[in-house]
């Protein structure tokens, strides 16, 4: 474990000590939960940010046409992958 040492303000250590007496044993305890709950904070905010960036991006309507349309491109990937083949009647063969 790395040690870090740093000061704080009288007003700012009295409060500290005021809130975390009842939940908190030590004051290195207190400082290390707040430290987590800010980087999981930032890490939130830093995920939603990235999606909103990717909100309203896709502007073209996708139609049912183009969902078949794909569909039917990747299972036609699939199946060269995999070394199959469709039959007439759309069964799924061994090449």
């Amino acid at each position: 474990m790395d040690t870090i040492t740093f000061k704080v303000d009288k007003d700012l250590a009295k409060a500290m000590e005021k809130v975390m007496k009842p939940l908190y044993a030590t004051k290195t305890e207190f400082i290390r939960e707040a430290i987590r709950k800010h980087i999981n904070d930032l890490e939130t905010e830093n995920s939603v940010r990235e999606l909103m960036k990717l909100k309203g991006s896709l502007k073209k309507n996708i139609t049912d046409a183009d969902l078949r349309r794909t569909r039917e491109e990747v299972s036609e990937q699939l199946l060269k992958e995999y070394g199959l083949k469709k039959n007439n009647r759309t069964n799924i063969i061994k090449s």
